[in-house]
């Protein structure tokens, strides 16, 4: 948030995404209460995750998805 000059989570959701992309650092899911209500590391410690498979593995490119280039 510092990067970006951002007070609160009010004002990075009004900031356009390249603006959030330009500035750098990692990007992962986050409680925010908002788009995700809940904590992943504790949805999985409470075994409340869906019961489903899950294929896990990497494809070109997916690094992105974070952020960066490797």
């Amino acid at each position: 948030m510092s990067k970006v000059g951002a007070k609160n989570i009010e004002d990075l959701r009004e900031m356009p995404a390249d603006s959030l992309l330009k500035a750098g650092g990692a990007f992962w899911p986050y409680k925010d209460d908002y788009v995700i209500p809940v904590d992943f590391d504790e949805t999985f410690k409470k075994g409340q995750a869906n019961p489903i498979q899950l294929l896990t593995g990497w494809n070109a490119d997916d690094h992105v998805s974070f952020g960066g280039s490797f």
